[in-house]
Protein backbone atom coordinates (compact mmCIF):
# COMPACT_ATOMS: atom_id res chain seq x y z
CA UNK A 1 0.00 0.00 0.00
CA UNK A 2 2.70 2.76 0.73
CA UNK A 3 4.54 1.86 -2.52
CA UNK A 4 1.44 3.12 -4.44
CA UNK A 5 1.26 6.13 -2.39
CA UNK A 6 4.73 6.55 -3.31
CA UNK A 7 4.01 6.32 -6.87
CA UNK A 8 0.69 8.37 -7.07
CA UNK A 9 2.61 11.09 -5.35
CA UNK A 10 5.50 10.89 -7.83
CA UNK A 11 3.39 10.46 -10.42
CA UNK A 12 1.14 13.75 -9.06
CA UNK A 13 4.53 15.70 -8.74
CA UNK A 14 5.49 14.80 -12.77
CA UNK A 15 2.22 15.77 -13.83
CA UNK A 16 1.16 18.91 -11.39
CA UNK A 17 4.55 20.68 -11.10
CA UNK A 18 5.21 20.59 -14.78
CA UNK A 19 8.72 18.56 -14.29
CA UNK A 20 8.60 18.53 -18.21
CA UNK A 21 8.49 22.34 -18.75
CA UNK A 22 7.18 24.43 -21.92
CA UNK A 23 8.88 27.07 -23.19
CA UNK A 24 7.20 30.57 -22.33
CA UNK A 25 6.56 33.32 -25.06
CA UNK A 26 8.49 36.62 -24.42
CA UNK A 27 5.34 38.08 -23.29
CA UNK A 28 4.21 35.56 -20.43
CA UNK A 29 7.89 35.65 -19.60
CA UNK A 30 7.86 39.99 -18.94
CA UNK A 31 5.08 39.23 -16.31
CA UNK A 32 6.24 37.09 -13.89
CA UNK A 33 8.54 37.81 -10.93
CA UNK A 34 11.22 36.27 -12.52
CA UNK A 35 12.76 36.48 -16.50
CA UNK A 36 13.11 31.97 -15.60
CA UNK A 37 9.73 30.28 -14.61
CA UNK A 38 11.45 26.77 -13.28
CA UNK A 39 13.81 27.01 -9.85
CA UNK A 40 15.64 23.28 -8.78
CA UNK A 41 17.48 23.26 -5.70
CA UNK A 42 18.19 21.94 -2.62
CA UNK A 43 19.06 23.20 0.86
CA UNK A 44 18.77 22.32 4.87
CA UNK A 45 16.45 22.96 7.02
CA UNK A 46 17.64 22.69 10.81
CA UNK A 47 19.76 19.28 10.65
CA UNK A 48 18.32 17.67 7.64
CA UNK A 49 17.94 18.56 4.06
CA UNK A 50 15.69 18.96 1.39
CA UNK A 51 14.99 19.77 -1.81
CA UNK A 52 12.67 21.44 -4.60
CA UNK A 53 11.40 22.14 -7.47
CA UNK A 54 9.42 25.15 -8.65
CA UNK A 55 7.19 26.46 -11.58
CA UNK A 56 6.04 29.65 -11.53
CA UNK A 57 2.07 29.63 -13.36
CA UNK A 58 1.42 33.28 -12.73
CA UNK A 59 2.55 36.39 -11.48
CA UNK A 60 1.94 35.19 -7.81
CA UNK A 61 1.70 32.10 -7.87
CA UNK A 62 3.62 28.89 -8.11
CA UNK A 63 3.54 24.96 -7.34
CA UNK A 64 6.42 23.79 -5.74
CA UNK A 65 7.33 19.44 -5.28
CA UNK A 66 9.18 19.09 -2.06
CA UNK A 67 11.02 15.58 -0.36
CA UNK A 68 12.99 16.44 2.78
CA UNK A 69 14.78 14.60 5.22
CA UNK A 70 15.89 16.38 9.12
CA UNK A 71 16.85 15.30 12.47
CA UNK A 72 15.31 16.50 15.10
CA UNK A 73 17.80 18.36 17.61
CA UNK A 74 16.48 18.07 20.79
CA UNK A 75 15.73 13.88 20.68
CA UNK A 76 17.14 11.42 18.69
CA UNK A 77 15.11 10.16 15.20
CA UNK A 78 13.93 11.63 11.91
CA UNK A 79 10.79 13.47 10.04
CA UNK A 80 11.17 12.20 6.16
CA UNK A 81 8.65 13.00 3.62
CA UNK A 82 7.63 14.70 0.54
CA UNK A 83 4.80 16.97 -0.59
CA UNK A 84 2.84 19.55 -3.33
CA UNK A 85 3.10 23.20 -2.47
CA UNK A 86 1.37 25.76 -3.39
CA UNK A 87 3.00 28.95 -3.03
CA UNK A 88 1.25 32.17 -3.09
CA UNK A 89 3.83 35.64 -3.50
CA UNK A 90 2.56 38.71 -1.77
CA UNK A 91 1.73 41.71 -3.70
CA UNK A 92 3.96 44.45 -1.78
CA UNK A 93 6.23 46.37 -3.75
CA UNK A 94 8.21 46.97 -1.25
CA UNK A 95 9.50 43.43 0.02
CA UNK A 96 8.84 41.17 -3.19
CA UNK A 97 9.85 37.69 -3.14
CA UNK A 98 7.44 37.13 0.42
CA UNK A 99 5.34 34.14 0.11
CA UNK A 100 3.08 32.20 2.54
CA UNK A 101 2.70 28.62 1.20
CA UNK A 102 0.45 25.07 2.28
CA UNK A 103 1.73 22.12 1.44
CA UNK A 104 0.36 18.39 1.67
CA UNK A 105 1.67 14.86 0.76
CA UNK A 106 2.84 12.30 3.12
CA UNK A 107 5.78 12.42 5.44
CA UNK A 108 6.85 10.07 8.76
CA UNK A 109 8.72 10.09 11.93
CA UNK A 110 10.16 7.81 13.65
CA UNK A 111 13.51 7.79 16.84
CA UNK A 112 14.70 3.95 15.21
CA UNK A 113 13.83 2.00 18.04
CA UNK A 114 10.66 2.65 19.73
CA UNK A 115 7.80 5.30 18.40
CA UNK A 116 6.79 5.65 14.52
CA UNK A 117 4.19 7.54 13.05
CA UNK A 118 3.21 8.11 9.20
CA UNK A 119 0.70 9.41 7.34
CA UNK A 120 -0.78 12.73 5.74
CA UNK A 121 1.29 15.79 5.96
CA UNK A 122 0.25 19.05 6.33
CA UNK A 123 2.41 21.89 6.08
CA UNK A 124 1.63 25.61 6.37
CA UNK A 125 4.81 28.17 5.87
CA UNK A 126 6.15 31.37 4.69
CA UNK A 127 9.90 32.69 3.42
CA UNK A 128 11.47 34.93 1.45
CA UNK A 129 13.16 34.49 -2.32
CA UNK A 130 15.81 37.24 -2.72
CA UNK A 131 17.95 37.04 -5.74
CA UNK A 132 21.34 37.01 -5.51
CA UNK A 133 22.67 39.66 -8.13
CA UNK A 134 20.20 41.87 -10.48
CA UNK A 135 17.51 38.92 -10.70
CA UNK A 136 20.28 36.57 -11.28
CA UNK A 137 19.92 32.99 -11.58
CA UNK A 138 20.59 31.65 -8.58
CA UNK A 139 18.27 32.94 -5.16
CA UNK A 140 18.47 32.16 -1.48
CA UNK A 141 15.27 30.82 -0.22
CA UNK A 142 14.51 31.19 3.98
CA UNK A 143 11.39 30.45 5.40
CA UNK A 144 9.60 28.55 8.15
CA UNK A 145 7.39 25.55 7.79
CA UNK A 146 4.86 23.74 10.75
CA UNK A 147 5.25 20.16 9.65
CA UNK A 148 1.78 18.50 10.80
CA UNK A 149 1.26 14.80 10.78
CA UNK A 150 -2.00 12.63 11.18
CA UNK A 151 -1.83 9.26 10.14
CA UNK A 152 -1.40 6.10 12.28
CA UNK A 153 1.80 5.93 14.87
CA UNK A 154 2.81 3.57 17.37
CA UNK A 155 5.59 2.25 19.88
CA UNK A 156 7.29 -1.13 19.35
CA UNK A 157 7.96 -1.71 23.06
CA UNK A 158 4.55 -1.42 24.29
CA UNK A 159 3.26 -2.91 21.00
CA UNK A 160 0.12 -0.35 20.51
CA UNK A 161 -0.96 1.43 17.51
CA UNK A 162 -3.50 4.22 17.65
CA UNK A 163 -4.15 7.19 15.12
CA UNK A 164 -3.12 10.05 16.51
CA UNK A 165 -0.98 13.68 15.37
CA UNK A 166 2.11 15.12 15.23
CA UNK A 167 3.03 18.58 14.86
CA UNK A 168 6.97 19.74 14.53
CA UNK A 169 8.28 23.18 13.41
CA UNK A 170 11.57 23.79 11.06
CA UNK A 171 13.22 26.75 9.76
CA UNK A 172 14.13 25.97 6.19
CA UNK A 173 17.00 28.00 3.46
CA UNK A 174 17.57 27.12 0.12
CA UNK A 175 19.61 27.88 -2.74
CA UNK A 176 17.20 27.51 -5.66
CA UNK A 177 18.93 27.92 -9.65
CA UNK A 178 16.12 29.24 -12.31
CA UNK A 179 16.49 28.15 -15.68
Amino acid sequence: MAKKLVFIWFLFLMVFCNVFAQEDTQEETEKNISPKMNFVGGGFSMGGINTQYERMITNDISLVGEAFLYYWLFSVGITYGFDVRGRYYLPIESVQGLFVDIGTGYAGITNFWDYWQAGFHLSPGAGYKMYIGKKGPICFVPGFTLDLIFGNGGSRSYKYENKNSFASFRINASFLYSF
